[in-house]
């Protein structure tokens, strides 16, 4: 148990040296491009037919696949396909991101399929060719999980 403890001091610090060994200098422009996608998420769901409080939220796999450009005023957009709980979904997502100078990021999209908006915290890396995700709100629920974003290419400027 000691040997854990001591581990979870240390990760917070980990995560923060690596956050700020970044070049502090990140733009719209940074992450303009056409990016591949891929996530995994356990989404909490009322179960069908309950309101809630009435009943456990149920835990559902969600894994995900997109292809989305990002413009350089911060215009998020691609198809994308979700297998929910065993299911396969296709639609388009569209959405805003808002770039910080110390590459972190707020991406607030929505879902063809899907009620609602989404809001995800990212950190960027490797001059844009990289995005790391984490859930904050879901569309379908509360979530857990981590996704990625490798750039494709860099489109024009527009």
């Amino acid at each position: 148990m000691f040997r854990f403890r001591a581990f979870l001091k240390i990760v917070p610090a980990l995560a923060a040296g690596c956050l700020t060994a970044q070049a502090q200098n990140c733009t719209n422009e940074t992450i303009r491009g056409y990016y591949a996608y891929s996530g995994q998420w356990t989404v909490y769901m009322q179960p069908p037919g309950t309101q809630p409080g009435q009943a456990p939220l149920t835990p559902v796999a969600v894994s995900s696949l997109a292809t989305v450009t990002i413009d350089s005023q911060g215009r998020f957009s691609g198809p994308a396909v979700a297998a929910v709980g065993g299911q396969t979904v296709q639609g388009a997502v569209k959405g805003t991101v808002v770039v910080n100078s110390d590459c972190t990021a707020t991406l607030r999209w929505t879902s063809s399929n899907a009620p609602g908006e989404a809001v995800m915290k990212w950190v960027i890396l490797d001059n844009g060719n990289l995005i790391w995700e984490h859930g904050i709100v879901g569309l379908l629920g509360n979530q857990v999980g981590i996704a990625t974003y490798k750039r494709i290419s860099i489109i024009p400027p527009g």
